[in-house]
């Protein structure tokens, strides 16, 4: 089933400034580049906003539709409101986590797959934000600044983070906050909010041309794939993994964790991202979830190190 003729217009009008903007700055140097990528992201942003102000209902049938293609039921399946403590919150998209003005030029592109729904205090806030354009923005652009940061997840990230920028000779900045926001930025395969997360059941490029969230998801990728160009690209569970093709990729999950008890699958390979720039490293990985045991400091720091190389 087609988009409807709205959401068309939406997403083949973005598709056209983003190429007409990569085909105008791809050379361009960094600050020119990442001033055109947070235009385009903050637009895309703004074009699920201004579709769902004109027409509300159009973000349920949209999602129902990605559950009905993705096969995602009961606690996976992709809400379009969070209820907590007798209160119902709308939960947008979140196309994008990190402010791109603030990165470092051979900044890590970190993948996973979709957005959690936790139950802490610290995610009423984070709600309280996500119920109108423009606090919306500032809680997904400059999410490492708010209260609310999610330390669980983002503090082992930073440990990786760390080792990488030692890897390459770059200062880090002190706190695991600043950490994230200097040297990663973080984009979901499926941009929608769920209780637990799976891999879809559809192809992606099916998921992209039937349903509206993810055709402007698809577009993201494509600003930050193709305008900023990350250094290195982490894909972290392996219904991520086939974001980006594979250039003959090679295990090394006993480099980061030699006893492999519990086993957990780590590859490398390296992926051109256009004339007159190296090529990027690709690592893929199921090791940062904990269903495969919780990580060291010893293998975050591994696993960073790999993405230095």
């Amino acid at each position: 089933m087609p988009l409807e003729p709205a959401e068309q217009h939406i997403v083949d009008a973005r598709r056209a400034a983003i190429e007409e903007t990569i085909g105008t700055l791809h050379n361009h140097p960094w600050p020119i580049r990442t001033r055109a990528a947070a235009l385009q992201l903050d637009a895309i942003h703004g074009d699920w906003w201004g579709r769902y102000t004109a027409a509300p209902r159009s973000y349920a049938d949209d999602l129902a539709r990605v559950n009905e293609l993705a096969g995602w039921e009961g606690p996976f399946a992709a809400v379009t409101h969070v209820a907590r403590n007798g209160t119902t919150y709308l939960a947008p998209p979140k196309f994008f986590g990190g402010n791109v003005a603030r990165l470092a030029e051979q900044f890590v592109l970190a993948v996973s797959l979709n957005h959690a729904t936790p139950s802490t205090d610290k995610y009423l806030l984070e709600l309280a934000d996500l119920q109108a354009r423009e606090t919306c923005l500032v809680a997904h652009r400059d999410y490492f600044r708010q209260g609310y940061v999610h330390g669980r997840f983002f503090k082992p990230r930073a440990t990786v983070l760390n080792a990488y920028a030692e890897g390459l000779g770059l200062d880090a900045p002190e706190t695991w906050c600043m950490v994230n926001e200097r040297f990663s930025l973080y984009l979901e395969r499926y941009p929608t909010l769920s209780a637990n997360c799976k891999g879809a059941r559809a192809p992606h490029a099916v998921l992209e041309a039937e349903s509206f969230v993810m055709a402007l998801n698809g577009l993201t990728h494509e600003v930050v794939l193709r305008l900023l160009r990350p250094r290195a690209i982490l894909l972290a569970g392996q219904p991520t993994w086939g974001l980006l093709p594979a250039a003959g990729p090679v295990d090394v999950s006993a480099r980061i964790r030699p006893s492999q008890d519990p086993k957990c699958r780590v590859t490398v390979d390296h992926l051109g991202l256009g004339a007159g720039t190296p090529p990027a490293t690709v690592v893929r990985c199921n090791f940062l979830k904990t269903v495969h045991g919780p990580n060291s400091n010893a293998e975050l720091a591994r696993l960073g190190g790999l993405l230095a190389s």
